[in-house]
């Protein structure tokens, strides 16, 4: 589980979802099982047809890490933003992030 990234940082997760009833709720459950409260700031849900990018503040310094290149490229346009491309799945979340007991 990831605990906390850095108590100075601001951290979105920003999420896409499908039309599809129960996704957000799906992601929520997920989320709450593999990242601590204490890591992130805000969920934003994005719609499916709307780019990441739309939701990230332009204004302040920002990082999207990402498995679509879209997203990346869509971020990248952003003044003081930067794009990570990245395969994340759950066994690579688990390997980087495992409770400290």
């Amino acid at each position: 589980m990831l605990e906390q990234i850095n108590k100075d940082s601001y951290v979105v997760i920003l999420s896409k979802v499908i039309n599809r009833i129960g996704v957000t709720k799906e992601k929520s459950q997920w989320i709450e099982k593999n990242i601590s409260r204490s890591a992130y700031s805000d969920i934003i849900y994005v719609p499916y047809d709307r780019s990441k990018s739309d939701y990230m503040y332009s204004y302040y310094p920002s990082m999207l890490i990402d498995d679509n290149e879209s997203n990346i490229a869509e971020c990248e346009k952003l003044r003081r933003s930067m794009g990570i491309l990245s395969v994340i799945n759950q066994q690579t979340i688990t390997l980087l992030f495992k409770n400290k007991q």
